[in-house]
């Protein structure tokens, strides 16, 4: 399925089959795209025209095991920040590369999961233009027995001089047993150029959890109020108050922040 959108927009979306679908944002055009995935295929292409500046939010509520693949592609001048939000306990693998198609142009990719089952990330931001910037961004919440890998990679090529790539993991772990394990990549050609990688793994901090137990919590409620922060950043990049209220809501209902897990 293919759909353009121009001016200014503000829409929501739903994905139940496995077609691919093909968004397009005019240029300079505005606004954000909230999509509800409960597909068990997501093949999508994101094309950000020149000058437009775009969000889509990715909200996963598929019931079976997940298959991704995200194609991000930005014109000269666009900026495009993609979402994808992952707390259901069913097995995902996600495959996102975006690429720079004009100087200037800026590409985000923002996730964060709930790993109640196994989850498999691989990304990449490729600059093949001059004064291109791309960010990508990962939390992460593992929980026991469970494997959950991370692969970011900056790709800037020669001749995107002045250009910006810049990642960051962070991993919560609710114990040891688990298989947690984060590969961040820089690939760089290009001398004039400004990139970094940051990545935090860890499980919660016992005097917090104690801390939290003395307040009332019993300890999966505290667990949950640790966790929850990790999904806030991403939560918070819904445009729409409403439709942020719930999510919220619902996710912290899935990391037991009201006494008990979801395990639908």
């Amino acid at each position: 399925m293919k759909q353009v959108f121009q001016d200014h927009f503000d829409a929501q979306l739903q994905i139940e089959d496995t077609q691919a679908y093909a968004l397009t944002f005019a240029p300079h055009s505005t606004g954000s795209v909230y999509v509800r995935v409960s597909s068990g295929l997501l093949d999508m292409e994101l094309l950000a025209s020149a000058y437009s500046e775009t969000t889509v939010f990715l909200d996963i509520q598929s019931k079976q095991a997940l298959q991704s693949k995200i194609q991000v592609q930005a014109q000269e001048g666009a900026w495009i920040h993609v979402v994808v939000l992952d707390v259901e306990k069913i097995p995902a693998t996600y495959k996102i590369q975006g690429e720079h198609f004009g100087s200037e142009a800026h590409i985000e990719i923002h996730s964060a999961t709930l790993a109640a089952a196994d989850k498999k990330w691989n990304m990449e931001i490729l600059h093949r233009y001059p004064y291109t910037y791309g960010i990508m961004e990962n939390y992460c919440v593992v929980e026991d027995d469970v494997r959950c890998e991370v692969e970011a990679i900056g790709n800037i090529k020669s001749g995107a001089h002045d250009s910006v790539s810049h990642q960051k993991t962070r991993v919560l772990t609710m114990s040891e047993r688990h298989q947690a394990q984060v590969t961040p990549i820089l690939y760089i050609d290009e001398n004039e150029v400004k990139a970094s990688h940051a990545m935090t793994l860890g499980q919660p901090d016992g005097d917090q959890l104690y801390y939290l137990q003395t307040r009332g919590l019993n300890k999966e409620m505290a667990l949950g109020l640790l966790s929850i922060g990790y999904f806030l950043p991403i939560i918070e990049r819904i445009t729409n108050s409403e439709l942020r209220e719930e999510v919220k809501c619902r996710v912290e209902e899935k990391v037991g922040l009201y006494g008990h897990r979801e395990h639908s």
